[in-house]
């Protein structure tokens, strides 16, 4: 016999499955784990200041000395690298 028949000749049967997968449905969805803001965490934190029309060195001196000093406190800091070029400094923390 074939499985649609048997469903059209018993109607209980088609509600009971109908039944089944709401039930089914539901409990799943009670079971998914979900977050509206995922946890992670940020490896590389990058710091851009731009000066427009100084040189390096001024870039160097005014600009990304002071704020590495104050980057030296930190703490879980592994790596920190800068660079200086004309009218733009970037520091780069790890």
């Amino acid at each position: 016999m074939n499985l649609i028949r048997r469903f059209s000749e018993h109607r209980v049967a088609g509600n009971l499955l109908m039944m089944l997968m709401l039930l089914a449905g539901a409990w799943g969805l009670s079971k998914l784990n979900t977050q509206f803001f995922p946890t992670f965490e940020l490896d590389v934190v990058q710091v851009r200041v731009v000066w427009t029309g100084a040189t390096a060195e001024d870039v160097e001196t005014s600009i990304t000395v002071p704020i590495e000093q104050q980057l030296r406190a930190v703490d879980d800091v592994k790596k920190m690298t800068s660079t200086s070029s004309n009218g733009i400094g970037v520091i780069s923390l790890e």
